[in-house]
């Protein structure tokens, strides 16, 4: 699967306001449900929520990738939210966050943040 079959258009918000990882998280789901996915709001923020109490999703050089299971989907959910000013996900790293990556599914899905991945360009304010 390609991303371009599962990331649409509607999915991407460029102009993020959150100023809290919190507010972003709501942010995407807000996108989504706005480009009429329809889930349940308090489900999929507490998956989010939850997965990130396990360890922050934020992956460095401005990148994180917050995801989680969801019961009610039936396809792959991606969403893409870019924050121009950064936001500071997570105490490990001194770059702020500029770009996520959301993905949901109804199963389990492997997400890897190896540094064995072939070297993207940073995220940068675009």
């Amino acid at each position: 699967m390609q991303l371009d079959q599962i990331l649409k258009i509607e999915f991407i918000n460029a102009n993020m306001t959150a100023k809290n990882k919190e507010e972003a998280l709501a942010e995407m789901v807000n996108t989504i449900i706005q480009a009429g996915v329809r889930v349940n709001v308090s489900e999929i923020m507490n998956v989010l929520k939850q997965r990130e109490s396990l360890g922050s999703t934020g992956i460095g050089d401005g990148m994180a990738i917050p995801h989680g299971k969801v019961a009610d989907l039936n396809d792959i959910v991606v969403a893409f939210g870019r924050s121009l000013g950064g936001l500071n996900i997570t105490l490990s790293t001194a770059n702020p966050c500029i770009c996520f990556f959301c993905f949901w599914h109804r199963r389990i899905l492997q997400v890897s943040t190896s540094k064995s991945w072939p070297k993207y360009p940073k995220c940068s304010r675009m």
